[in-house]
């Protein structure tokens, strides 16, 4: 007796983004972010919060950033489908339209992260 199952289709995020040669995923970025690294932030909604931050903690599902004038901010890591990776940039996606980029953070890793 054969079932009826609904055939698995692979995630949006594995078919509309290609990756290329050197493509990292998201978390295998995330896992080069560590506390005390500078990172610039490009905030698309709100510009005047953009600017040079210094990393002030890393967890599992949120980040906080600190820039001297304006204290900690804390970000929720995107989901893989809201997020592009590109090079040392992580863009987070609007969820109603995922060609908009709402912010980039460009992180200054070290030569060997």
């Amino acid at each position: 007796m054969k079932r009826n199952m609904p055939e698995v289709q692979p995630a949006a995020s594995d078919t509309t983004r290609p990756r290329g040669k050197g493509a990292v995923s998201l978390a295998a970025f995330k896992r080069r972010v560590a506390a005390g690294q500078r990172v610039t932030v490009v905030n698309n909604l709100y510009p005047r919060l953009s600017g040079e931050r210094t990393v002030d903690q890393v967890q599992t599902r949120r980040l906080a950033t600190r820039a001297e004038d304006n204290g900690v901010w804390w970000a929720d890591w995107p989901k893989a489908p809201l997020a592009r990776v590109e090079g040392d940039t992580l863009h987070f996606l609007s969820d109603a339209d995922p060609r908009r980029v709402i912010f980039s953070y460009t992180f200054h890793f070290d030569a060997e992260n």
